[in-house]
């Protein structure tokens, strides 16, 4: 009710419910399977980090139009294709991309993580397009994705020349 943060320890919860589904998940496996494979339910983490940026950037003003999901999925190709994955790995994160709800702190923290891989250079180049791509896709571009967008910019500007 009071819609605060909460934190919660994974082992004292009884069970866990997908409200998507209505199925009942063991918290201790399904939070393990996240720390593994994340969210994308893939083992490349930079992808997982790739995809948390991109649809932050289709959420933060307000609504994901159809035109910014498309351009999640032609990114999530892109990064495919340039940093190896096979046709599973890109259904499986096209599948579930659009579960996730990241918020500010993890857009944060996956731009820091992004800037330590070992391609870091080309990954910040397909992202600083790709971030572009997904915030004017709709053809608006909403003063939250201005904010958000330049600071990928700012941060990743000075890997990618």
């Amino acid at each position: 009710e009071r819609k605060a943060s909460r934190s919660f320890r994974i082992d004292r919860m009884a069970e866990l419910v997908c409200l998507e589904t209505g199925e009942v998940l063991d918290p201790i496996q399904h939070f393990e399977q996240l720390r593994l494979h994340g969210a994308l339910k893939v083992k490349d983490k930079s992808l997982n980090d790739f995809g948390r940026i991109l649809v932050f950037m289709a959420r933060c003003d307000g609504e994901v139009h159809p035109l910014e999901a498309e351009s999640v999925d032609e990114a999530l190709e892109r990064y495919i294709l340039r940093f190896g994955g096979d046709d599973r790995m890109l259904a499986s994160a096209q599948a579930n991309i659009g579960k996730i709800a990241p918020d500010g702190d993890d857009f944060v923290a996956s731009l820091d993580r992004i800037q330590h891989h070992p391609e870091a250079r080309s990954l910040s180049r397909l992202l600083l397009d790709c971030v572009s791509n997904v915030a004017s896709a709709d053809g608006e571009l909403h003063p939250s994705e201005v904010e958000w967008a330049g600071l990928v910019s700012d941060t990743l500007k000075v890997m990618a020349r």
